[in-house]
């Protein structure tokens, strides 16, 4: 996937769920969640495993996330 722009816009779930996580994990949320992926415990799970299968992990290495505000880039 390289050229960026066929990768869908983010839901509002999906940013509110990204936003959430990477605000519980810190610094390191993008390892955090390569590793919460197939966790089913995790409160976000089926919006955070939705946002693999149709973002995958290419996007996921491009993304920050501020979280000084409700921006997910």
């Amino acid at each position: 996937m390289d050229d960026l722009t066929t990768v869908p816009w983010l839901t509002a779930a999906q940013r509110d769920a990204i936003r959430a996580f990477a605000c519980r994990h810190g610094s390191n949320w993008k390892a955090a969640l390569r590793g919460a992926w197939n966790d089913p415990a995790m409160p976000e799970g089926p919006v955070l495993r939705g946002l693999r299968d149709s973002h995958g992990e290419p996007w996921l290495s491009v993304t920050s996330v501020s979280m000084r505000s409700r921006a997910v880039h």
